[in-house]
C-alpha cells in the first residue's frame, strides 16, 4: 500500500459527508481495503510514509479516521489517537519543504510554499 492510495480514497473516493457518517457498508469496504494497512501502522511500521508532507497526511487519516471505521463502537477505534496527535502536532512543527499539484498546500506543516 501506497499513501498516495490512501489520499485517492479519502479526497477523491469519498464525500466529505462520507468522513463523519456511521455507514456499516463503509465500514467494511475500509477494512478489507486497509484493515491490514491500519494494523502496520499501529505497529509503528510505516514510518517511512513520514518522510513526506503527503505520508504523513495518509498515515494520520489511517491512524485517526480509519480506525474509527474498521473498529466503530469498540474501544480500539480511539487506540491510535496518541500516535496519530504526535505526528499531527510533529508535522506542525517541523518544516516541510514537500509540495505537489496534488498537495500544493502542506496541511501538515506552517511552512510557507516555495
Amino acid at each position: 500500500m501506497q499513501p498516495q492510495a490512501i489520499l485517492n480514497f479519502w479526497f477523491e473516493e469519498l464525500t466529505p459527508r462520507q468522513h463523519f457518517t456511521k455507514d456499516l457498508a463503509l465500514d467494511e469496504t475500509i477494512r478489507t481495503r486497509f484493515g491490514a494497512t491500519l494494523e502496520a501502522a499501529a505497529r509503528c511500521e510505516l514510518f517511512a510514509w513520514r518522510t513526506t508532507a503527503q505520508g504523513r497526511l495518509a498515515e494520520i487519516i489511517v491512524l485517526d479516521q480509519f480506525s474509527r471505521n474498521v473498529f466503530r463502537d469498540t474501544p480500539r477505534a480511539f487506540a491510535q489517537d496518541a500516535l496519530a496527535l504526535v505526528l499531527a502536532q510533529e508535522g506542525r512543527t517541523t518544516a516541510c519543504p514537500q509540495r505537489s499539484a496534488a498537495l500544493p498546500t502542506c496541511p501538515t506543516c506552517t511552512a510557507s510554499p516555495p
